[in-house]
This record gives C-alpha cells, sequence and structure tokens, in this order.
C-alpha cells in the first residue's frame, strides 16, 4: 500500500504522516526533505521560493519512486505539497490500485474560528523556521487554491471544517476497514461522499426498484451516511482509478435483518449506480463480501433476497451462485407505502467453499 498525502498548508499533513509511521510502521518519505536535500547539495539551481517549478522538478522522482516501491511490493508513505493536480496520468490502473490519496484543506470558516491554534502547531514535528508569513488571508488562499485545483481534476478533498481529530481518526478507521478486487476499492462510507450519493441515488431507476425511494435532496444523502451507511459492515462501492463512490454493498447483521436471528448469519444488500450497470461490477464486489463474510467474519450463511421484476438483481445472486428458497406475496415495502412479490436466496459457507 502506498499511501500520498497532500495538501495545504499548515494541514496537518506531517502530523498525519507521522501517525500512520507510528501505528502501521510504513516507511515514510518526506517530499520537503527531498526538496531540501536536492537544493543544499546543489543539485538544482532552484529555491524553496520556487513553487511551482519545484512541482515539475520533483514529482516525476516521486512518481518513479512510488512505482519502484509497488513493483517491489513495499509499503511507502509519501508526503509533502509538491503532487500535481493531475497526479494519476502518471499511473495506470495496476499502479493506482495500490495507492491510497489523502488530500487535506481547510474551510475558510474554520480557519477564522482556529487560526491561532492552526499557527501554534505549526511546528508540532518539524521546527518551522519563519512563520510569519502565515496570516489567515494566505492561509484562506493557498487552501482554495488546493480545493479548486485537486477537486476540478475529480479528486476527493478531506475538508476540515470542525474537529481535526475527528477527520484524522476517520482515516485511520477507513484504511483499516477496506477491501480490493481487480478493479474495485469497498471501503467506509465518508461525509465527503455525500454528493456522489446523492448523484446516483437520487436517480428514480436506482432505488425504487430495491425498496427506497431517490433520494430528494443532499441533506437525505448525508443523513443516510451518518445513520444506516454507518453501520459496521456496510461499504461504498469504489473503482480503483479515482476511490470516488458508485454505489454500496452491505452484510446485515443480526439485529439490522428479519431474514435472521443467528449471530453467525447475515443479509447481503446492494445497489449501484445506473451509468455503471452491465459491466460485471455488482457479481465482482458480491464476490468479495462473500468472501468476507464466511472467511473474516465467519458467517455460515449469507441470505439475500429481491424483488419481483429486479431481473438485475436475481443475475447477479445466480452468477455468485446463491440458491433460490422461496417465493413471498404481498410482502410489506415500508419505504415505498405497498407490497411486493419477493424472493429470497442463500449462500452457505459450504456451497461457497465449492464454487470459490
Amino acid at each position: 500500500m502506498i499511501v500520498i498525502i497532500t495538501g495545504a498548508s499548515h494541514t496537518g499533513k506531517t502530523v498525519l504522516a507521522q501517525r500512520m509511521l507510528e501505528k502501521y510502521k510504513y516507511p515514510y518519505v518526506s517530499i520537503d526533505h527531498l526538496k531540501m536535500g536536492l537544493i543544499r547539495s546543489g543539485n538544482t539551481n532552484l529555491t524553496p521560493e520556487d513553487d511551482d517549478e519545484l512541482v515539475g522538478y520533483l514529482w516525476p522522482i516521486v512518481r518513479e519512486m512510488i512505482k519502484t516501491a509497488i513493483e517491489n511490493r513495499q509499503n511507502l508513505i509519501v508526503e509533502g505539497c509538491y503532487i500535481p493536480f493531475n497526479w494519476r496520468k502518471g499511473f495506470d490502473n495496476d499502479y493506482l490500485s495500490e495507492i491510497r490519496f489523502i488530500c487535506l484543506a481547510m474551510t475558510d470558516a474554520y480557519i477564522d474560528a482556529r487560526f491561532d491554534d492552526i499557527r501554534d502547531h505549526g511546528s508540532d514535528i518539524e521546527n518551522r523556521l519563519d512563520d510569519s508569513d502565515c496570516t489567515a488571508d494566505w492561509l484562506k488562499e493557498d487552501n482554495g487554491k488546493i480545493i479548486e485545483g485537486f477537486s476540478k481534476a475529480g479528486e476527493q478533498i478531506i475538508l476540515i471544517d470542525t474537529d481535526y481529530e475527528s477527520h484524522i481518526s476517520g482515516l485511520f478507521e477507513e484504511n483499516e476497514k477496506m477491501l480490493r478486487t481487480e478493479r474495485l476499492i469497498l471501503r467506509r462510507w465518508e461525509d465527503r461522499d455525500a454528493e456522489d450519493l446523492y448523484k446516483y441515488a437520487s436517480d428514480p431507476d436506482v432505488g425504487p426498484i430495491a425498496g427506497w425511494p431517490p433520494h430528494d435532496s443532499l441533506e437525505k444523502s448525508k443523513y443516510i451516511i451518518t445513520t444506516f451507511q454507518s453501520r459496521a459492515e456496510c461499504f461504498a462501492i469504489c473503482l480503483k482509478e479515482n476511490s470516488r463512490a458508485i454505489g454500496c454493498i452491505e452484510l446485515m447483521l443480526n439485529g439490522h435483518t428479519d431474514m435472521t436471528d443467528r449471530d453467525d448469519e447475515c443479509e447481503l444488500g446492494y445497489w449501484l449506480g445506473k451509468p455503471f450497470w452491465g459491466r460485471g461490477i455488482m457479481p465482482e464486489a458480491t464476490k468479495e463480501m462473500l468472501r468476507h463474510a464466511f472467511e473474516d467474519l465467519g458467517m455460515q450463511k449469507v441470505w439475500c433476497g429481491y424483488y419481483e421484476g429486479n431481473n438485475k438483481s436475481k443475475r447477479v445472486q445466480e452468477k455468485c451462485g446463491f440458491k433460490h428458497q422461496w417465493r413471498s406475496e404481498d410482502l410489506d415495502v415500508p419505504l415505498m407505502h405497498e407490497k411486493r412479490t419477493g424472493h429470497v436466496s442463500l449462500m452457505t459457507k459450504e456451497d461457497w467453499e465449492d464454487i470459490k
């Protein structure tokens, strides 16, 4: 795993890198250290003030270091601000699948409310020799450039708007709760996924066929993330190339499903954004969730259901080896205020071991 940590000045990039180093024991490369080594050794005429030129000078070196680490199956933390907005163009998907990108930035409101603390903590890890240029207005300008540049490039940004520690602790939790397939990353939902969730979950062709109404506002999507999609085994389905949420898959444990009352059984539920239908994404995600259920969680049975007419969901279950169990009529669909015919399928651990 390669972890790239970048962002605006004074956002705690070095603090985060140091904590990851201590927790995961990954080697850590500071791009700022590389910069100063090249400058002080006389290997470049650039100076620390030549930010734009330094990006073009340093990034090709760092990029190839990352590729080498991936090829050697080595973990590495890379931290610094000299990373171009279009950094992904230097890697193919095989490399990108091994990289986790973290970009930190602060809102104007956070800077206004916490400016003294931000400046006071500027030397927590590294000794800043001169921080006199750090003003609230300068920080806002710097953070604004980072937010605009990486957003236009399609990157997600960890936007620090309340408590720094809560944002950082969430990153550690996400890092420890991540599943991978050939094309996908399955990870925990985050507040920053709200716009992507709303984009796909507001489509009337997505939710109703699965038994829930389309999201009618961004606020609704934010609420869903902090409630239902914060459950223990609920994952955002993301393409490896950018880690943006395109769907959802969950193992609903005892207490959150009406299909079983046993702790060694669960129910599988899923949905996928319409632009990604027909590409085999959901069977790929489902097979990894089955592996996770049986190997990691010790499940003995995984149940799954679909409503009459949802042929896409039916085909996913058939492709993955689920066996149809029964058909029920006049089932209540409470979120849609109607009744439907439902079907229930089952995958046992024994069946899974025969086909895996």
